[in-house]
């Protein structure tokens, strides 16, 4: 199964080990690691991206608090999609509310 922006499983596990240098091969768990994030979240985001956006924001953390790559980038994707399920309003073709100044 391909992503939207035609990415497998071996190409993020590829921009995993170039993105981060703790990042530990184990090629078979690592397959079915992020084929079950495709299978998963694919259809809602894009998940190249989103893995780009989590090591930008690795980037910013204390390295010690990075830990357990994997555990930390599906909660990301859990995350923004609950973000995003939050911030859609029902019925409204925009991603977010507007914010209206309050009446005195």
């Amino acid at each position: 199964m391909k992503l939207q922006d035609n990415y497998t499983a071996e190409d993020l596990i590829k921009m995993s080990k170039n993105l981060f240098s703790q990042f530990s091969e184990c090629p078979q768990e690592d397959i079915v690691f992020f084929q079950g994030l495709i299978n998963e979240f694919s259809s809602s985001m894009n998940i190249s991206s989103q893995l780009k956006q989590f090591h930008a924001w690795c980037l910013d953390q204390h390295p010690t608090r990075i830990a357990n790559i994997r555990f930390r980038f599906r909660g990301w994707l859990e995350n923004g999609l609950r973000y995003a399920q939050s911030k859609q309003p029902s019925g409204s073709p925009y991603p977010f509310p507007s914010k209206k100044p309050a009446k005195n």
